[in-house]
């Protein structure tokens, strides 16, 4: 049966690492990429068993001139940044962490994300396949029930 690994981007979140990393119970392999946290997020995310790599500086790029006129394009308003001011690209940053998981299967869970799953059977459907379609909730109501959700 395939394994699964985990991986999250990280900084100063030490209030949702007790409940996330419950959600994750199972896996075996979790990956952080901690953005330079200035609290115990690092130390919290090891003492539950993840692999920690705290790189503040990976995936910063300084934005251009053509950067701005992209995005003003794209948008139709100019952006808070200018050129030569660093910026986080976070896309290259989800790469590099996933760079680091040891399986091929992955899951990347936000902080106020809560895998709901039975980790037995989604490791189950996971043999042979390609991918597997999951439901994420983006809203919630308030009594709970989902507000927007995707298929993915």
């Amino acid at each position: 049966m395939p394994d699964l690994s985990a991986f999250i981007l990280s900084y100063n979140s030490t209030e949702e690492i007790p409940t996330l990393m419950d959600s994750l119970k199972g896996v075996r392999d979790v990956v952080v990429l901690d953005d330079g946290s200035t609290d115990d997020t690092a130390a919290m995310f090891r003492a539950r068993g993840a692999r920690v790599i705290v790189d503040k500086d990976y995936g910063k790029d300084a934005a251009t001139e053509a950067d701005v006129a992209e995005f003003r394009e794209k948008f139709g308003f100019d952006p808070e940044f200018t050129a030569g001011e660093l910026f986080s690209n976070a896309s290259a940053r989800r790469n590099y962490a996933a760079s680091l998981c040891r399986n091929d299967w992955v899951v990347n869970p936000d902080h106020d994300e809560r895998p709901e799953w039975d980790l037995k059977k989604v490791k189950a459907r996971m043999n042979g396949q390609e991918g597997l379609r999951h439901r994420y909730i983006f809203k919630h109501n308030p009594d709970g029930s989902p507000l927007v959700e995707f298929i993915q």
